[in-house]
């Protein structure tokens, strides 16, 4: 009794032995009440791990609303919608063979090309550590464009330095200039009593002559 792969609606993976591979059993198997629509789908050749594999999809392509099938396949049917629950047949010289869910996985992540390992691009950054270019403190490369803060901060303390340089220039005493008190305006004073004129006395040295008398 062969094991199949059963793709349920929610892309849930299931090892499953069958006695027969016809499409009813197989269509009753995906929890389907009527065969139509059930068909075979595709099949994918592939070189494995030095084994021929030959898978063959089975499903329906037309169904209700929200009964999608969640599982993503591989390509060409990567862009085919699959209702309801699905199953893949291991086929070996025409024979069902077992075929387990890890078996499975691996196929499908083969089909799809691989993914890109995390681990590779840890490997890149350690190379990029080993190449022994001065960083920042923060981790940068240094180059023309990216300054240490410590750089930053010493060209900061070069430029307070010269403020307070500055500051303390600014600081000195300068002797004040007196500036004198604008004169005040004169104004008129009164004549004090002493200051009162005195009356002119004129002398007359010809004394008056007595006019004659015609």
């Amino acid at each position: 009794m062969p094991s199949l792969i059963l793709i349920e609606k929610t892309g849930k993976l299931k090892s499953i032995k069958m006695d027969g591979l016809d499409i009813p059993d197989l269509c009753k198997k995906c929890g389907f009440k009527s065969i139509e629509g059930f068909s075979h789908a595709h099949t994918w050749a592939v070189s494995f791990n030095e084994i021929e594999y030959k898978l063959c999809l089975y499903g329906k392509t037309e169904g209700r609303a929200n009964s999608e099938n969640k599982y993503e396949f591989p390509p060409p049917m990567d862009n085919t919608l699959f209702f309801g629950s699905c199953v893949v047949i291991n086929m070996e010289n025409d024979v069902a063979s077992d075929m387990s869910v890890k078996e499975f996985e691996d196929i499908m992540e083969h089909l799809y090309g691989g993914f890109e390992d995390v681990d590779s691009e840890e490997d890149t950054e350690s190379s990029d550590d080993d190449l022994g270019l001065p960083k920042t403190k923060d981790g940068y490369v240094k180059d023309d464009f990216i300054v240490d803060s410590d750089e930053e901060d010493e060209g900061n303390d070069d430029d307070d330095d010269e403020d307070d340089i500055e500051s303390e220039e600014e600081e000195i005493v300068k002797p004040k200039k007196k500036v004198s008190a604008p004169p005040k305006p004169k104004t008129a004073t009164k004549p004090t009593k002493k200051e009162k004129a005195e009356p002119v006395i004129v002398e007359c040295s010809v004394e008056l002559e007595e006019e004659e008398y015609l």
